[in-house]
């Protein structure tokens, strides 16, 4: 019985190692992030603030006003968010430049 149990026990192992070692490796996020957020000097920014809790498509499924990435920001600093002030205010400079849907020049936060 026992044997019969490790025996089992050894397959199951080796069956799901092998298949393990025949998957591709998981895509690095870092370079997710950046084959979805335009090359600039604030994307590095962004990524570390918000594409540590989103998938960075989901932070830029749509293309917002510069109001509503104002009131997006607020409400993921009160989630908890991270950045400094200037930082905040160059994550809103950022999505209101590559991901507005509107043609507005991007505005300070005045947070």
């Amino acid at each position: 019985m026992i044997r019969q149990f490790t025996n089992t026990l050894l397959f199951t192992l080796i069956s799901h190692s092998t298949l393990a070692a025949e998957l591709p490796p998981s895509p690095d996020p870092g370079s997710i992030s950046t084959k979805v957020f335009p090359a600039d000097e604030h994307r590095n920014v962004v990524v570390r603030t918000c594409a540590v809790c989103h998938p960075p498509e989901l932070v830029v499924a749509e293309h917002r006003t510069a109001d509503k990435w104002d009131e997006i920001i607020a409400r993921m600093v009160n989630h908890g968010a991270r950045a400094s002030e200037e930082e905040l205010d160059n994550i809103f400079q950022y999505l209101v430049t590559y991901f507005s849907n509107t043609g507005s020049s991007p505005q300070s936060t005045g947070k």
